[in-house]
């Protein structure tokens, strides 16, 4: 083994040692815990759950059969292990050096998404493979290369729907550089029409009238689809450093600096002065499937609520980044990789000491202080999934009903005490605060990054307390 190897083998135990430390330590998420409790139900219930969610069976069926325990690292190996393994399909698709191992292998966005028990590692992985044996059947015409391509897309779509903006850009593509192409059309034909085919069970999973809920979310207060701004920013320093809506004020400087260091190099890679076949077909498949995406957010806002949700797009990017990054000069390019690298470390450091949503803490607050007859509700029902991956003790947990109109004080009245969690982003927490208050009194106000927990005592109770002290 040559010291070019042990370089190569130093960085990815690296790399993968920082995938695990963060899928260790990183709280259990919100959604992580849905998609787990629903995977770990009977197949019948699984299926119904599927059918009434917004994303298709991929994901949940993976929770079901590669859960190893209740624990960070028991949920999340397979996820974490496939957003590793993405960086084989990367380096083959972009090219196999010292630097794109580096960016690749201590990219927060690969390390933080990739470690998450959702679709969007899963999405990394898929969307990889699909394109380099995109690219691959453009250099040869071999079987294999379509027939996996079909593979990886399908796969790729039963995990994510959104991904059909890239299998979409797959074939616009084609169309655009098909006369480049050493392969025969029919094998395209083939392809595509096999995509088609093996896709069309998704249709009993498809649920239409979830999306529809959606479009009419006032979620983000900005145009639809300018978060397409920020994604050269997220995809190559995460979301954890800086959240699109923390974009403000003094951090608006801020912004620009780091998008200094990205955007001339987008711009390098995507000129392609060399007539690279590759990058002109990573060009324009990042263009095509993100015209794509721009247009369902005219209708569905969600789309582009977040860069996760467009993680299939990070090959894209990363070819173009790296390829842009290689043109510079040697020295211009090795005070860029560092400052990209130190940007890194410190997003996923940011990540891991200030989470905004620690349920692991909140839990064990609550754990070490509640007493018997104590009640725990959730301002939305699903919250107590994460809450409850972690909490320990015997407190009864309920979810608050979506309507005010619907909540009745008087059924929580055996209860001493009440524990009112309130997540950062439902928007109801003074509307159950004040009706909780009229025969309740608060005893506490907690707050855990975005999470507050409010404490509230039985008027009867706090009396009781009072006299025997």
């Amino acid at each position: 083994m040559n010291r070019k190897h042990v370089l190569f083998f130093s960085i990815l135990a690296a790399a993968f040692f920082c995938r695990v430390y963060f899928a260790v330590n990183f709280p259990v998420t919100l959604d992580e815990a849905w998609s787990n409790m629903v995977g770990l139900m009977p197949m019948e219930g699984l299926v119904k759950e599927v059918k009434a969610d917004i994303h298709p069976p991929l994901t949940y069926i993976a929770h079901k059969f590669f859960t190893a325990s209740q624990t960070e690292l028991g949920i999340r190996w397979i996820f974490a292990l496939f957003s590793f393994l993405s960086i084989f399909y990367l380096t083959r698709f972009i090219n196999a050096n010292v630097t794109t191992l580096l960016l690749l292998g201590f990219s927060a966005y690969l390390i933080s998404e990739g470690a998450i028990a959702r679709m969007h590692a899963f999405s990394l992985f898929f969307s990889s493979a699909a394109c380099y044996y995109f690219a691959r059947t453009f250099e040869r015409e071999k079987a294999a290369d379509f027939a996996l391509l079909a593979l990886f897309s399908v796969l790729a779509l039963y995990n994510f729907y959104p991904c059909g903006a890239l299998v979409a850009a797959f074939f616009a593509v084609y169309l655009l550089f098909r006369k480049e192409s050493v392969s025969r059309p029919r094998f395209y034909a083939y392809t595509f029409s096999s995509i088609i085919l093996f896709s069309l069970p998704l249709v009993y999973f498809f649920n239409p009238s979830v999306t529809g809920g959606f479009a009419s979310e006032k979620l983000i207060n900005i145009p639809s689809g300018a978060i397409l701004a920020y994604l050269p920013y997220a995809f190559a320093y995460s979301e954890y450093l800086l959240k699109f809506n923390e974009i403000r004020g003094i951090k608006i400087v801020y912004f620009l600096f780091l998008c200094a260091l990205v955007v001339p190099v987008l711009v390098r890679g995507a000129r392609n002065k060399d007539g690279d076949l590759r990058a002109r077909l990573a060009v324009w498949l990042a263009l095509i499937s993100l015209g794509i995406v721009f247009a369902v957010s005219l209708k569905i806002p969600k789309v582009l609520l977040s860069s996760k949700y467009v993680a299939w797009e990070y090959p894209l990017f990363a070819y173009i980044f790296i390829k842009g990054l290689e043109s510079f000069p040697v020295k211009i390019r090795g005070f860029l990789l560092s400052a990209l690298l130190a940007v890194n470390f410190a997003s996923l450091y940011s990540a891991l000491k200030y989470n905004p949503e620690n349920w692991r803490e909140v839990a064990a607050f609550v754990g070490r202080n509640e007493k018997e007859k104590d009640l725990i509700l959730f301002d939305a029902g699903h919250m107590r999934y994460p809450f409850k991956f972690y909490y320990t003790g015997k407190g009864k947990m309920e979810g608050l009903p979506k309507g005010a109109p619907e909540f009745k004080p008087q059924e929580y009245m055996r209860y001493n005490r009440i524990w009112l969690v309130l997540a950062h982003n439902w928007g109801r927490s003074e509307v159950y605060r004040e009706l909780i208050s009229k025969s309740s009194a608060l005893a506490g106000d907690y707050a855990f990054g975005e999470i507050k927990v409010l404490l509230f005592e039985q008027n009867g109770y706090k009396n009781s307390q009072a006299a025997r002290h």
